[in-house]
This record gives C-alpha cells, structure tokens and sequence, in this order.
C-alpha cells in the first residue's frame, strides 16, 4: 500500500546548472586542506572518485603522511596502517562496498598487489591456485562491488621473478576467504573471439548486483579489428573495431571504458572513421547513438573525445568530453539515456559556489579525469555525480586539484524530467511493483518496504 502525500509540483531548473548561472557545488576534498579521519595530515594528491550503490563516495590519495584511502567522508586507511608490511604508492583505481569494504592497489613490500579493508588480497609471485602452477606477476585496475566482490586485471608468470606469460580477469566473491575465479584469460574464446595473451584488456565495468559485464579485449588477427567490447550474460561481441557503429554509416576506430548496470543495460563511447572528424566521437547505449560530437546536449555543444563515462541503474549517463579550441570546452554531461535534450552541463570556465551564498568562489579550470587507467567517472543513483577537477578561486589565484559533488537532479525527482510532481510517485510505484533495477531507492541492493518509506519521505520533504 502506498501513502500518496500531497505535494505541489517543483520545478527542479532553478537548481541545476545552465550556461549563465553560478553552480551549487559540495567540496568534498582538495590539495592542501586537513584529511578528516588521520591527526594533522593534509591532502597532496587525488585520484578519481568512485561511488557504492549507496551514492557514498570513495577515492585514493597522497597526504603528508603517504597515501590513503577515503570513504564516505573521512579517510578510513593509510599505508602504514598496513605494518608490518610495508605499503607505497595506490593506483588511481579502486572500489567501495555498501558497508565500508574497500579495493585498492598498493605496492606491499616492494612487490604489486591489491590491498582490501581485511588485509592482503594478492601480491606479486603468489600462487594463484585457480591456475596451478601459475603466479601473480601484477594486480592492476582494483574495484569492489557493493556487496563486497573485488575485481582486478592480472598478468600471471610461470616462475618467481620471471617474465610475464598471461593475463586474466579476477573476481573474488569474498575476499576474507580468497578464490580467485578466472572470468577471462588470454587465450580464451569470448563472444566467438580468442584473446591475446600480451594486449592491455584493461578497461572493463560490472555490474552493481554483479550480473553483468562489460569489457573492451583484444583479439588475435589483424590489429585494424582486434579492438572489441564483450558482453559477459550473453557472451557476445557489442562492438568491434572496424564493425559498423550503431545507425550505419560508419565504423568503430576506437573504444573507452564501456559501463553496464543491473538491469544489463550498456554504453560504449568511442571514435568512428566519419570522415568529418568534428562528428566522429560517439556515446551509444544499449546499440543506439545517444550523443554525437558536434551536437548541442542541455545547450552545450559536445567536442572533443570522451575523457569519462559512466552508466547508472536509473538509465542515466554521464561523459566528460575534452573540449575543442574554438568549438567548445571540456564540458561534463548528466541525464537520463533515453533523452539528453534537457541534460545537466557544466564546463571549463563556468563559476561554482561553495559555501551556498550564491556568489562565486571558484571557476572549472580543468577536468581531470582520464579513461586511460579508469573509468574516470562514477555515477550513482542518487542525483549526485562526484568529479575531480582543478578550481581557481573566483578572486584570484593558483588553480587547485579538487574532488566536488554536484547535484545534477532531486533524489526523488524519479523520472529525471527536472520537476517532481505526482507523476515521479507513479513511475516509483510502477517501478517497485516489477522490483525494477531503479527502484532499489536506497541502494542497500534489495528492493524492498524500505526504499518504499525512504522514497515516500524525500517526495515529502521536496527538494
């Protein structure tokens, strides 16, 4: 039974960002500001953020007193928290759970490995007993799924210290009783296509309730079609170098990190051989062109490559596009995937509040993002999309690496068409009727009375 308060609609416009309007924007942290959660250390360095279905936020980073991992909003784990071993360094790539697990990948005692809240997860040389006689040689591109699955790429040796011979996909369900099942490895057949054993197949997504993946891998033959992103539930091939794009008339050239959510939806952006190469970088989702260089998306025109996409289990999608000299700037794009006439946009040059005065306090110098060792955006389900960008004061000043969360949409605004009026209920009721993927309200990864109460309560309280 569903309680139905009265409530008037709510124009969501006046809080979202527009060409000419300052944005209201969450600073969560930034180089040189005091690290909560450690005694007197502050922020070197930040890496991409990443997101649990939650919406609670997490990333690496370095501080004064080495690197460290952050989630929700404290840091919850240095280095040395990991003696005796001795731990250096955290790739840029990592994963939250719901419940504050985290993956991350340090350097331990000298050698490569992935790290979890529990402690070791796998180092360089050890064996690997999914593969007798094999050995980890790296453990690379770390993530961890609500529930708590880790996930990394992996290169595999024969002999300790000897020369890489192989690499494979991981996934380990519970990573306080280590198995590492093998989900691809070099010479395996996917979607009809036998792998390398030396190519990166590093980009990859998967899905919240872990039913689904996505991953871009490298077949043997010819290099001008080697490139293809495989779709693990159906075991097919969804795109491939040199194959015709979605819409025909051209041919995939190249491939980001791809994205799948629970429902086993996908999205793929990558460049074309269009011949007009102003148009020729490409968002498609679920085999259909949703964004195309060159074209105008909430009144920003799309330019340059794709630096970051993300695809959430509300059917919304987020790109940051490089931007083009004379064209347009790196610009970031939210909404939903079935339209992005009316999506969010922020840019390079446009101003941000802070503090919630209304005034300005900083301008977007730089997107830092970069789909070259991760997928350089996260989005949750929540209305909130988290970024890692530099900020020059509004003053004046020296621009600065800064981790911000935007609220591009009203948590209870269901179907995302910028006002939230009865027909959201509707949608919400429809949605939780069928247990769809998007009515898992409060991320906990079950649908159930509980997202209902917690839906019932935003609509009320309004946005």
């Amino acid at each position: 039974m569903h309680c139905i308060p009265a409530v008037l609609a709510l124009s969501l416009c006046a809080g979202l960002a527009s060409a000419q309007s300052i944005t209201r924007a969450t600073v969560v942290m930034a180089n040189g500001q005091s690290l909560p959660g450690t005694t007197g250390l502050t922020c070197s360095g930040l890496n991409d953020p990443y997101t649990n279905a939650a919406g609670q936020i997490g990333f690496t980073g370095s501080s004064s007193g080495g690197n460290f991992v952050w989630y929700d909003s404290a840091v919850v784990w240095l280095n040395s928290d990991g003696l005796p071993s001795v731990l250096t360094g955290a790739e840029g790539t990592m994963g939250v759970s719901n419940s504050g697990g985290f993956c991350y990948s340090p350097t331990i005692d000298g050698d490569d490995g992935a790290w979890t809240q529990l402690g070791v997860l796998i180092v360089e040389d050890q064996p690997i007993p999914t593969l007798p006689g094999k050995l980890s040689a790296f453990a690379s591109r770390p993530s961890m799924s609500p529930d708590g699955t880790a996930y990394f790429v992996g290169d595999i040796r024969d002999v300790a210290a000897g020369t890489t011979t192989n690499r494979a996909f991981f996934r380990v369900s519970d990573p306080s009783n280590p198995v590492f099942d093998v989900l691809w490895i070099g010479g395996g057949t996917y979607g009809g296509l036998t792998i390398t054993t030396g190519a990166s197949n590093f980009p990859y997504d998967v899905s919240d309730n872990n039913a689904h993946r996505v991953h871009v891998l490298t077949a043997t033959g010819s290099t001008a079609t080697d490139l293809f992103v495989h779709y693990s539930a159906t075991d097919s091939v969804i795109a491939r170098e040199g194959s015709t794009a979605p819409g025909g008339g051209e041919n995939w050239v190249a491939f980001r990190i791809p994205s799948t959510n629970n429902a086993g939806s996908w999205l793929v952006a990558g460049d074309t051989n269009n011949p007009t190469t102003s148009i020729d970088e490409i968002v498609a989702y679920n085999n259909t062109i949703i964004a195309r260089e060159g074209s105008s998306y909430g009144g920003r025109v799309f330019a340059g490559a794709i630096g970051a996409s993300s695809l959430n289990n509300r059917e919304e999608v987020a790109f940051i596009s490089a931007g083009t000299t004379g064209v347009a700037p790196s610009t970031l794009f939210v909404g939903a995937a079935s339209s992005l006439s009316t999506c969010f946009t922020i840019a390079v040059g446009d101003s941000i509040d802070t503090d919630g005065d209304g005034n300005c306090d900083a301008i977007i110098s730089d997107f830092n993002a970069s789909n070259t060792v991760a997928p350089g955006i996260d989005l949750a389900e929540d209305g909130m999309v988290y970024v890692n960008v530099d900020l020059t004061p509004c003053a004046g000043g020296t621009a600065n690496e800064t981790i911000i969360g935007i609220r591009f949409r009203c948590k209870a605004d269901f179907n995302g068409d910028g006002t939230l009026d009865f027909f959201d209920y509707l949608d919400f009721v429809a949605a939780f009727s069928q247990s769809a993927p998007s009515s898992d309200y409060n991320g906990d990864l079950t649908t159930d009375f509980f997202d209902d109460l917690d839906f019932v309560a935003d609509f009320s309280s309004g946005c």
